[in-house]
Order: structure tokens, then C-alpha cells, then sequence
């Protein structure tokens, strides 16, 4: 192979060429802008004139096309609708009502899972406690210093060592939750 000598390109430029090359790019720049703003001046026109390059056969056969009343009518019959949502919330809501009616089993102990001064918050942890499975009920107590608390609760555990089962479990699935082992009064 034969050894080339490759020389590096350079391209300069004096201040009158630099100059002369910064204008013409502004310039093309700026007709570029102006030719621009006219094509979308006139943008709706072009779907008038577009209609006119539709042949005329395709023009007819959509004009011509009779509307079917029975047809649309089985169509949208035929549209099924998608109710799984419903479906799903109803069987969600079905479950609740089946849980909160079983008496809760009588035992020595209980978990107090958490205790708000605000009744939505513990409704809201009711219900997550039923979407897990447990059967929570929700107590009013009446403090003397710090007023009405709402308690959110487990009943029925036969001995400690269950009721530290199920707060264990549920202190790794709730976060925020760290709850208590009682014994139950009542």
C-alpha cells in the first residue's frame, strides 16, 4: 500500500466572511419562519381542496350507502359492555357484609390494631383490614383528657401467643402499624 499524506481540513473564515455566513443563515432562518406562518394561514383551505382529489366513484359509493336502522340497532346490541369493575366492587362489598355479620369468636385476648381521634381514618383501616381477611370492629371510647377515640380491634384470640401471631403478621404488612395485645374484658 502506498503511504498517503493526509493533511487535516481547515475552513476560515475572516470577520467579513463570518459575517457574511452568520447573515445568510439568519436570513434563510427567517424566510423559513415567514413561509411557514403562510403555509399555516392557509391550512384549512387544504382540506377543500383535498376533497376534490377524492375520485368521484369513492365519493359515490359513500354518498349512496343506505343507513340500516335494524343493523345499528343489532350492532349496538351486540356491543358488550364491560362490567368486570362492577362486578369486582359488588363481590368486594358482598364479602364485607358476609364478614361483618359473623359474631366474632369469644376469647381471653384481643389485638388493638390502631386508635384515631378521626372516624374516617379508622372506617378506612376497617376496611382494609377486611380486604386482608380479618374481621376488625371499630369501638368508641370516651376518654376523660383526651376525648373520643375510635379504636380499631381483633377479638376473639384464645391465647396470647395467636394474638401475637396475627400482630406480627400484620405489622409486617401495614407499615405503619405497630399494634398491641390485650386482654379482652368483656
Amino acid at each position: 500500500m502506498s503511504s498517503r499524506k493526509l493533511r487535516d481540513f481547515e475552513f476560515k473564515l475572516g470577520k467579513l466572511g463570518l459575517i457574511l455566513f452568520i447573515f445568510g443563515i439568519s436570513l434563510f432562518l427567517f424566510f423559513a419562519f415567514i413561509f411557514g406562518v403562510e403555509v399555516g394561514q392557509n391550512i384549512e383551505s387544504y382540506t377543500k381542496k383535498n376533497e376534490i382529489v377524492i375520485p368521484a366513484i369513492k365519493k359515490q359509493k359513500i354518498a349512496e350507502r343506505p343507513i340500516d336502522v335494524e343493523e345499528a340497532k343489532k350492532k349496538e346490541e351486540s356491543d358488550f359492555k364491560l362490567t368486570f369493575y362492577d362486578t369486582l366492587t359488588r363481590k368486594r362489598e358482598e364479602s364485607r357484609k358476609e364478614k361483618e355479620k359473623n359474631p366474632p369468636v369469644k376469647g381471653k385476648y384481643m389485638v388493638q390494631v390502631a386508635s384515631f381521634k378521626d372516624k374516617k381514618k379508622a372506617e378506612t383501616l376497617h376496611g382494609k383490614l377486611l380486604d386482608m381477611g380479618y374481621s376488625p370492629k371499630v369501638d368508641l371510647i370516651e376518654l376523660n383528657s383526651k376525648g373520643k377515640w375510635f379504636r380499631v380491634r381483633l377479638k376473639g384470640f384464645e391465647t396470647s401467643k395467636d394474638a401475637k401471631e396475627v400482630a406480627a403478621d400484620l405489622d409486617k404488612k401495614v407499615r405503619w402499624i405497630k399494634c398491641l395485645v390485650v386482654k379482652d374484658k368483656e
